[in-house]
């Protein structure tokens, strides 16, 4: 899954290996935004 890289880099910053606003722009970040909401979506839906 993509966003375990994401996950794998907030908590543990040095495995980003240099400084990761620089990992980051506003495509990138928006891509990472519609995969989160779809796994949220997924999770609210078996909480129904």
């Amino acid at each position: 899954m993509e966003l375990n890289a994401e996950y794998v880099i907030r908590r543990y910053p040095n495995a980003a290996k240099g400084m990761t606003e620089r990992m980051y722009n506003k495509k990138r970040a928006e891509i990472q935004l519609e995969k989160t909401e779809v796994i949220l979506s997924w999770v609210e839906s078996l909480t129904r």
